[in-house]
């Protein structure tokens, strides 16, 4: 604690804890780039998981998606705990799916509970809602006894605090930049019929349900047709989304700039008064908003979501060097 209040931008940044944290934000950076939105996504899922606790035998599976527009490209970033799956389709590529966590399938996840159960035999540290656990071929278990326990199909989930010890509750994150018209869809396994309810590959109901879409079916339809189908007995979700072709006006040009870390940023002062005070309102302690060449900088995520909230089409000028390069 200090017994002043800086006068200058200069004694600020001779603050040690400023200093400090601005060098752990650098560090963060340069070994996750996306750190803000990874950390965003998991602190999500630490919410609903937090709302959910205490309910022992009621629980769900999760899959976000994080859906942004960078330099003309789609930036998917996913989180996901169990077998609700996130498709993505490229207009002239494979299909991407994230991966399920399945107790019969994901070997790395079966792996870990294994280890949990051990860990918890051996130090006789039970969790306080788990008196008997175990995992078979296809299920985790859980329950005050063997023959009243409970199997789960998945490895992760939110709710079902029965399952705390055994349970893996961080979501698995995942990022890709597919082109801006590509298509992607959220399902939950109720979308699994024929052979792939029966334990069989699912990858062919997926790509149908991605070409149906993008033959212009309505999910609903699409939805209504797997009920139907033989094997169906699941309820089931189909979520998709497209990015519309935005055909308005450029509103406003800004330069984006490439600090030596590639991290792209954009000079405040070139953002219009709204979508500064926007910025700048979100702002605490830790700083979003950095300081380069002396002049006030936001990273461009920042600048993209802000820019939908304000209803404003930016046309964006990158640039391969900082800003104060560009100086004549």
């Amino acid at each position: 604690m200090y017994d002043s209040v800086p006068a200058t931008e200069d004694d600020i940044r001779g603050n040690y804890a400023y200093s400090r944290l601005g060098e752990l934000r650098r560090e963060r950076q340069d070994t996750d780039p996306l750190y803000e939105i990874h950390d965003a996504l998991r602190d999500t899922v630490a919410q609903l998981i937090e709302d959910m606790r205490g309910k022992k035998e009621i629980g769900t599976t999760l899959s976000l998606a994080y859906i942004r527009v960078v330099d003309d490209k789609l930036h998917v970033h996913t989180a996901q705990l169990g077998d609700s799956m996130i498709l993505i389709q490229p207009p002239d590529g494979e299909l991407i799916t994230t991966a399920a966590h399945n107790a019969a399938t994901h070997e790395a996840d079966r792996a870990e509970i294994q280890r949990r159960l051990e860990a918890i035999g051996e130090s006789g540290d039970i969790p306080p809602d788990l008196s008997w656990g175990s995992l078979s071929d296809s299920r985790v278990w859980a329950g005050v006894t063997m023959g009243s326990s409970r199997g789960l199909s998945v490895t992760r989930a939110i709710g079902d605090t029965m399952w705390d010890g055994l349970l893996i509750r961080e979501p698995e994150l995942t990022d890709h930049i597919v082109p801006l018209d590509s298509l992607v869809v959220g399902v939950t396994d109720g979308v699994l019929v024929g052979d792939a309810a029966k334990g069989g590959k699912p990858e062919w109901i997926y790509r149908e349900i991605t070409q149906h879409l993008l033959a212009g079916e309505s999910a609903q339809a699409i939805g209504q047709s797997l009920l139907e189908r033989e094997g169906s007995g699941d309820n089931l979700t189909i979520v998709a989304y497209r990015q519309a072709e935005d055909d308005r006006p450029v509103d406003l040009e800004v330069d984006v700039w490439t600090a030596p870390n590639r991290d792209h940023y954009v000079l405040l002062a070139d953002l219009p008064d709204e979508m500064r005070k926007r910025i700048e309102a979100i702002t605490f302690f830790v700083p979003i908003i950095g300081i380069h060449g002396g002049d006030h900088v936001t990273h461009i995520a920042h600048v993209d979501g802000q820019a939908r909230a304000c209803r404003l089409k930016l046309a964006l000028r990158y640039h391969d060097h900082p800003h104060k390069e560009d100086d004549p």
